[in-house]
């Protein structure tokens, strides 16, 4: 096999990262944007020792779990790997994938996975995006980079945002003497959340939480409701002393799990993301929980 050769092959399964599995006289050949079962002509585009890639140049034979993305940026943005998978597909692989991360690296040799809880919008879901914008002599991209991760993708607008984001994208672009700096990194958020201080207020469960407007919080506004449901139903099931929430961000999980724990002990890197936990917990009347600035590791020896 050589570079620029091309190639028929079958696709087997999808590899962690969304990129299809193939072989060619046992030679593993990853292809992004492939299906399993998907019969295809690809052009091999690099070659190592161990594996190769392929990009595809046709579709021969679909595979029965391939789909038309919704996307028109798709294959081309780097965002998303698995919108070419009908959902409950994507739900499967997700599962086998969590599967492979603890016989690999736990060494469970028989983890046992529960069924993976799907959600009720498969688009328009994600409550946070992050793009970049870049001002150049013909005008202005704001987008996410591209598969390649060299060049910025510019759109109108993203198919997974919550449809408040895609609001606030077109207003950006008509607007795009607000981008000051070349090359620069943009937060938006969903709904009307940013305050003059940059505060985010989220709510789940009838609690508010203020998050950082840089920091984290779960992306999907249509199940962290159920997620936290689920980590509180597990920990129900025994009596427990001491409970670690690593990289806690602004204390959700360590406030809700506060009735199912004689101590709550949150971990997390970023400073102002464990101020806002400190005062998410004073405002939920959690007295249980302290919150510690750093990272994971160096913190859990002591």
């Amino acid at each position: 096999m050589q570079l620029k050769d091309r190639i028929v092959i079958k696709i087997e399964s999808v590899a962690f990262g969304g990129e299809g599995v193939g072989r060619v006289d046992n030679f593993v050949v990853f292809v992004p944007f492939a299906a399993p079962e998907d019969e295809l002509e690809v052009e091999i585009v690099q070659l190592k020792k161990k594996f190769a890639r392929g990009k595809i140049l046709q579709i021969v034979k679909p595979s029965p779990v391939r789909i038309s993305p919704l996307c028109c940026y798709y294959e081309n943005c780097g965002g998303c790997c698995y919108q070419h998978l009908n959902y409950e597909y994507q739900l499967e692989i997700k599962k086998k994938q969590v599967e492979e991360v603890f016989r690999k690296i736990g060494k469970i040799v028989t983890p046992s996975i529960g069924k993976t809880i799907a959600a009720s919008n498969v688009y328009n879901y994600r409550g946070k995006a992050e793009l970049h914008s870049l001002i150049t002599s013909s005008g202005c991209k704001i987008g996410f980079l591209d598969v390649s991760g060299g060049e910025i993708v510019d759109i109108e607008r993203c198919e997974i945002m919550e449809e408040t984001i895609n609001d606030k994208l077109r207003i950006l672009r008509l607007n795009k003497q607000q981008l000051r700096n070349n090359d620069a990194r943009l937060t938006i958020w969903s709904g009307l959340l940013a305050d003059q201080k940059g505060t985010v207020t989220r709510v789940v469960r009838g609690k508010t939480f203020l998050v950082h407007r840089g920091g984290f919080f779960q992306a999907n506004l249509y199940l962290t409701d159920q997620l936290v449901d689920e980590v509180c139903r597990l920990a129900m099931s025994k009596e427990i002393n001491i409970l670690i929430d690593a990289y806690c961000g602004s204390g959700l999980f360590s406030i809700f799990l506060a009735p199912y724990a004689q101590s709550i002990v949150g971990i997390e890197i970023s400073e102002k993301s464990v101020k806002y936990a400190q005062i998410n917990a004073e405002n939920a009347d959690v007295k249980n929980v302290r919150f510690i600035q750093g990272k994971v590791e160096n913190v859990l020896p002591g």
